[in-house]
C-alpha cells in the first residue's frame, strides 16, 4: 500500500479548495455501515454563518412539498439529502418511492450514523479525536453523546468520518495568530503535544479505532476545515508555496484567495507542521521519542488495509459567509475526499 501527500485532490476531480493530504491510494464506497462526525467551532462565527453551516449539514431533505403528498422535491444543499438515501432499507423519502416510513427510508438510519456538535474549544485536533454517537434521548442533532471510537454505539463500522470546522489561530496551538508570523521553529504547546498523540493512539496499530469490540477495520477519514479568520498575512517568499486557489467557482468574491498565500497560523501549523512534519514538528525534535505529525499516517494505519486519508481544506476569509450552498459544497468536497457515494 503506498504512501501519497500533496496539493490538491489526488483523484481526478477538485473543487478549487486549496487542500493538502495524506492519503493511501484508492477510496473507499460511503455504505451504510459508515458514521461521520462533524465538530463546528463556533468560536467568532457569526450567526448567520453558524446557521448556514448547519442548514448545509442537516437541513431537510425536501425543499419543497413532502412524501406522503407524492410532490417533494429533494434538496441539492444539504448532506441530510445527499446521504440519507444510502441508509434506506427501503424504498426512499423522495422520487419515486415517497416512503413515509422514517424506520426504512433511511431517515432514522442516518441520524445514528451521522451526529454534528457545536463546540467552543479552538482545539481542532483534539475534535479530530472527538467521534460522537447517536442519542435517542431528545432532539437530533444536538443530543449526540461524545464516546470513544470503540464505543458499542457504532455497530460494525466500516468508515470513520471525522471533520472539524474552524476559522482562526489560538494561544492553544500557536503563540501568534498571523501566518506571515508562523514559522517551523513555533515552539509546540503542550495542548498541541497532548492532542496530536491522542490522535496517533487512536488511529495506530491495536488502537480504539482498531480494536473495536465487533472486530471490524474500519477506514479512517479525518479533515480538518478551517475558513480563515481575518489574521491572514502573506507568507515570507520561502514559505509561499500555496499557489492560488478559489471556492465558489470564479466569478463570485465570496472566498476568493487574494494574492499567492493568505493563510493564518493554525492553517500553516496543519499544513507545515502536521503534513509536512518540518521543524520543531518532525519526529525527535523537540522530545525524544515523540513526533508530533502525521507524517506516517499511512504507517499508522496499516492495520485496516484500507485506503485512509488526513487533508486540510484551507478558505481564505471565508468566516462570514451566510451562503448555505458555499457551505455544502466546501463539505462535500471533505468528505468524500477519499469516499465514494453509491
Amino acid at each position: 500500500m503506498g504512501f501519497v501527500a500533496g496539493l490538491g485532490h489526488p483523484g481526478a476531480h477538485s473543487c478549487g479548495i486549496p487542500t493538502y493530504y495524506l492519503d493511501t491510494p484508492g477510496g473507499n464506497i460511503w455504505d451504510a455501515n459508515t458514521y461521520m462526525t462533524i465538530l463546528l467551532d463556533i468560536t467568532d462565527f457569526g450567526n448567520d454563518t453558524i446557521e448556514a453551516i448547519k442548514d448545509a449539514c442537516y437541513g431537510p431533505y425536501f425543499t419543497s412539498g413532502s412524501a406522503s403528498g407524492g410532490d417533494g422535491v429533494k434538496a441539492q444543499n444539504t448532506l441530510v439529502a445527499l446521504l440519507q438515501d444510502i441508509y434506506a432499507t427501503d424504498g426512499i423519502e423522495g422520487y419515486p418511492d415517497y416512503n413515509t416510513n422514517d424506520a426504512t427510508n433511511g431517515k432514522t438510519e442516518l441520524q445514528k450514523h451521522f451526529q454534528f456538535k457545536v463546540v467552543t474549544t479552538e482545539r481542532p485536533m483534539l475534535h479530530l479525536n472527538q467521534p460522537h454517537k447517536y442519542n435517542s434521548v431528545g432532539s437530533w442533532p444536538g443530543n449526540a453523546i461524545q464516546c470513544n471510537w470503540d464505543d458499542s454505539g457504532f455497530s460494525n463500522p466500516s468508515n470513520f468520518i471525522q471533520v472539524a470546522i474552524g476559522n482562526e489561530s489560538h494561544p492553544d496551538y500557536c503563540d501568534n495568530f498571523v501566518g506571515s508570523n508562523w514559522d517551523i521553529d513555533e515552539p509546540v504547546t503542550a495542548n498541541f503535544k497532548a492532542d496530536i498523540l491522542g490522535f496517533r493512539a487512536a488511529i495506530e496499530d491495536n488502537g480504539t479505532i482498531d480494536d473495536h469490540g465487533d472486530g471490524t477495520d474500519p477506514s479512517i477519514q479525518a479533515c480538518y476545515i478551517d475558513l480563515g479568520f481575518s489574521h491572514a498575512h502573506t507568507f515570507p517568499p520561502e514559505i509561499a508555496m500555496y499557489g492560488t486557489g478559489f471556492y465558489p467557482p470564479e466569478g463570485s468574491s465570496a472566498g476568493v484567495w487574494s494574492g499567492s498565500a493568505q493563510k493564518t497560523a493554525v492553517q500553516a501549523l496543519f499544513h507545515h507542521g502536521i503534513i509536512l512534519g518540518e521543524g520543531n514538528y518532525a519526529a525527535d525534535a523537540v522530545d525524544v521519542g515523540k513526533q508530533y505529525n502525521l507524517v506516517d499516517f499511512d504507517t499508522l494505519t496499516a492495520w485496516n488495509a484500507k485506503s485512509n486519508s488526513f487533508h486540510n481544506q484551507f478558505h481564505h476569509l471565508a468566516f462570514s459567509i451566510t451562503n448555505q450552498d458555499y457551505f455544502y459544497g466546501a463539505l462535500k468536497a471533505a468528505i468524500t475526499h477519499n469516499m465514494s457515494l453509491p
